[in-house]
């Protein structure tokens, strides 16, 4: 998208491209070389370079979350780059998760553990930034509903109990149910920021409607632990 659209994809993280040399740039370091890191990974799964595809996989997710922390840390939490940070740690478990399992260190539980943990660190971090910055969610609320403010706390609260239930064993299934539901209130959301396009001009149209395939695959995400626990062989690798 950043070698196609340099305009409007930049205006998604609000980079200023007025100039042609920015756009080259933007071409270049967003577009080309996610391309070319895109085109490794192709050859590393083509050639089954599994091991140094993770690895570097592992390095770079590591090192965009590393510098996207530190920039929260000095600027300030803001909702786009919570949710780019929220990807980029996402990246670093299943990287480092999936190395072990192609070194032959435990199986399919592993994966299942460490995604548990992630969606539950995500929800919980989404629900902080409720309370960070609660003018970005009352903005995106629909008009017909009421009490925008207190729907937001409320909606803050909700992120926060159901992702701390999916570290704690007994409590998982209901948690887990909890974020099914939210997510599917969320479509209001969503839907309403599509058909409204015009009340938000800094996000492209193309990722309004990724966000509802996203959606799609949180929802199967958090299902997938609503489900009874069944034995799992150990040892099993990739």
């Amino acid at each position: 998208m950043f070698l196609c659209c340099p305009v409007s994809s930049s205006a998604f993280v609000r980079l200023g491209v007025e100039s042609n040399v920015a756009r080259v740039d933007v071409r270049a370091v967003y577009g080309g070389f996610n391309a070319g890191l895109a085109a490794y990974f192709a050859v590393c799964a083509a050639r089954g370079w599994t091991v140094q595809g993770l690895t570097a996989s592992l390095f770079a997710y590591g090192g965009l979350a590393a510098g996207r922390i530190a920039g929260l840390m000095t600027e300030g939490a803001d909702g786009i780059n919570a949710a780019l940070f929220a990807g980029e740690a996402s990246g670093v478990v299943l990287s480092y998760t999936l190395l072990r399992i192609e070194q032959g260190i435990r199986g399919m539980r592993l994966v299942k553990l460490a995604l548990r943990l992630l969606l539950g660190i995500f929800f919980v971090l989404a629900g902080i930034n409720h309370f960070v910055n609660p003018d970005f969610y009352m903005n995106i609320m629909p008009d017909y509903f009421p009490f925008h403010y207190a729907l937001v706390l409320l909606s803050g609260v909700t992120e926060i109990v159901a992702g701390a239930m999916l570290f704690y064993g007994p409590t998982v299934r209901l948690g887990a149910w909890g974020i099914v539901a939210m997510l599917v209130i969320f479509f209001t959301v969503h839907i309403h920021m599509i058909v409204h396009a015009d009340r938000y001009p800094n996000v492209p149209p193309w990722a309004l409607w990724l966000r509802i395939v996203l959606q799609f695959v949180f929802i199967a995400w958090a299902w997938w632990y609503t489900r009874a626990e069944k034995k799992v062989a150990e040892g099993t690798s990739a």
